[in-house]
């Protein structure tokens, strides 16, 4: 059976069509419109004009869904918005403690922000984390010693801190213990990278008084041009989770060491790399031992791919990954363009060549190399794969597949510091999340595929990917408001074989009604879709001697996929129009 996952974006109103108006508008395959920037989250979705209206909503007794998992959320940038939920736990954080009377000695303060990042520019963040501490919260800020060199003119993020007060220190090897603790701005010199992403909300609960620790964490710097990548963002809400992160924030300030860890029946398990990692499992091994179970499906969406060993596999990444493909698991693989190359945006060399995206393309496997549009210094700099379609399981977080973060043969230790979220989506949210970052995977093949003429395209390799056994499948209901003449239907019709590929199969998805339910046309989970599978559609009237009268206006376009905002989804239940046709 398939999900009874379903839709109901916010739309264009019907228009009273001319009478010229006989065939679709633009009734073909989408082409510009499937750019991460092309589709934006619907507005004013309660009002006539909205597509879907109050009397509507109240008619079908629908309310908004929430296909999120409250222990772990996820934002894609760029067409979430993913400075929202930072903003939320900053305000959270300070409203709290404006609440709260009491003064706090030293060390004492139960009100804390503490952020370990590579860099931070974005202006609405470091205000806020000026009112914090203004406001009597215990804001520290750790972040990559390179980051501070005034020589880049756009990192100014500590500019700006210091000049509102913080306390500033630019080498924590220089500070004494207490001065770890008291400074508030800390430059993290080591010879590697501080490449953490880390964001960590504390205060006690006003009602019971329990403390309430939430992470933020992700491939997302705090930077202003952040939100014009390809970027995830994670709310972590399982304490266990969350202070194992706050041990890796306190390992990496105070020069502790700290031991990787991996339950197997636990949904979220997070490890780290770097200096402050001196004992338990590897992040690299755990990652093969993945590839090599994995049955099913393989995607990978990362900024920088390098073909990375351990010390005990004689094999590679790229030997893992043509295994599994030679096996017969579905593989599809996409990176930065600039990182796999070593160029700028101009194609300029900026360093090395690297092979593994060539290596990966002669093993078989569709490799997709990306260059994000949105400006020279942007990037498609997402950081995760996913396994698997029954049982999804994702990687994510802020590390690339590189040696410098994973170690190489002949070198124990990684060397930079990242986190790395192993999610069993299957066991925390009955693979939504998996389902979220597969969509969003989906997305990025068919932003990134045209720019790589020599891959598979994208919808050949999609229907390709959807045909699998394992593939889930989506029921779409249709609701339409739509005034009519006695003996006159009511269809759904588009580019798809579903809907009657524009009345050239048929005509279309019939829609019902009744005398109870009038206006009111309904499809009833007539339409079953693979997962992810995009078309065009209009609403047309079918009059009883089979002329048709076509929705006025362009086409509407349809994502298969509940969790997604572009085309209006992840709302509810049903994809609801409403009609503006009315007897002349």
């Amino acid at each position: 059976m398939p999900d009874r996952i379903n839709h109901r974006p916010n739309l264009p109103p019907i228009t009273q069509p001319s009478t010229s108006h006989t065939s679709p508008t633009n009734n073909t395959s989408p082409t510009n419109n499937t750019s991460p920037t092309s589709h934006t989250s619907p507005t004013n979705n309660t009002t006539p004009t909205g597509g879907i209206t109050a009397e509507m909503q109240r008619t079908l007794g629908l309310a908004q869904a929430n296909h999120t998992s409250p222990v772990l959320k996820t934002w894609f940038a760029p067409y979430e918005d993913t400075r929202k939920p930072e903003l939320a736990l900053l305000d959270e954080v300070i409203a709290a403690r404006k609440a709260d009377p009491r003064t706090f000695q030293e060390g004492q303060n139960p009100y804390k922000i503490n952020y370990a990042v590579y860099n931070i520019s974005s202006q609405e963040i470091l205000e806020k984390l000026a009112e914090a501490n203004r406001a009597g919260v215990d804001v520290q800020v750790l972040i990559e010693e390179d980051q501070l060199d005034p020589k880049k003119t756009w990192n100014d993020g500590d500019d700006y801190l210091i000049r509102n007060g913080f306390e500033f220190a630019p080498d924590h090897k220089q500070l004494t213990p207490e001065e770890r603790h008291t400074a508030d701005l800390i430059g993290i010199k080591n010879s590697t990278l501080m490449h953490l992403k880390t964001r960590i909300f504390e205060y006690p609960d006003p009602q019971t008084g329990d403390l309430k620790q939430t992470v933020l964490t992700g491939s997302m710097n705090p930077g202003e041009s952040a939100v014009h990548n390809d970027e995830n963002l994670m709310q972590i809400n399982d304490p266990r989770v969350a202070r194992r992160y706050i041990e890796m924030y306190e390992a990496v300030r105070d020069g502790k060491e700290i031991k990787n860890e991996f339950d197997p029946q636990s949904p979220i398990n997070v490890m780290f790399t770097g200096a402050p990692v001196k004992d338990g499992q590897s992040v690299t091994r755990q990652i093969f031992n993945m590839i090599d179970q994995e049955k099913e499906a393989i995607f990978l969406s990362v900024f920088t791919l390098r073909n990375l060993t351990t010390d005990s596999d004689r094999q590679n990444l790229v030997d893992k990954l043509k295994a599994a493909h030679d096996r017969g698991v579905p593989v599809v693989v996409i990176t930065d363009k600039k990182q796999s190359d070593g160029v700028d945006a101009q194609g300029n060399r900026t360093f090395s060549d690297d092979q593994t995206e060539d290596l990966l393309q002669k093993a078989g496997i569709p490799t997709y190399e990306a260059l994000n549009p949105s400006g020279p210094f942007n990037a498609m700099h997402a950081k995760s794969a996913i396994f698997g379609l029954t049982d999804m399981k994702v990687i994510t977080d802020t590390g690339n597949w590189t040696k410098a973060a994973l170690s190489g043969r002949g070198s124990r230790y990684a060397q930079n510091e990242e986190s790395y979220l192993f999610v069993d989506s299957g066991k925390l949210d009955n693979n939504q999340t998996g389902m979220r970052y597969l969509g969003n995977f989906l997305n990025l093949l068919r932003a990134y595929a045209p720019q790589n003429p020599d891959q598979p395209a994208a919808e050949e390799l999609i229907n390709k990917l959807s045909s699998h056994p394992a593939w889930p499948r989506v029921n779409v209901d249709f609701s339409v408001m739509a005034h009519t003449f006695m003996g006159q239907d009511v269809y759904i019709t588009g580019n798809h074989p579903a809907v009657g590929n524009w009345t050239q199969d048929g005509p279309g998805l019939k829609l019902n009604t009744s005398p109870g339910r009038y206006p009111f046309w309904e499809s009833g989970g007539a339409l079953e879709l693979p997962f992810g599978a995009q078309f065009e559609y209009k609403i047309v009237k079918r009059e009883p001697n089979g002329s048709l009268q076509w929705e006025a206006g362009p086409n509407a376009f349809l994502i298969v996929d509940p969790t997604d905002i572009r085309s209006g989804q992840g709302l509810g239940n049903t994809l609801l129009r409403s009609d503006d046709f009315t007897p002349p």
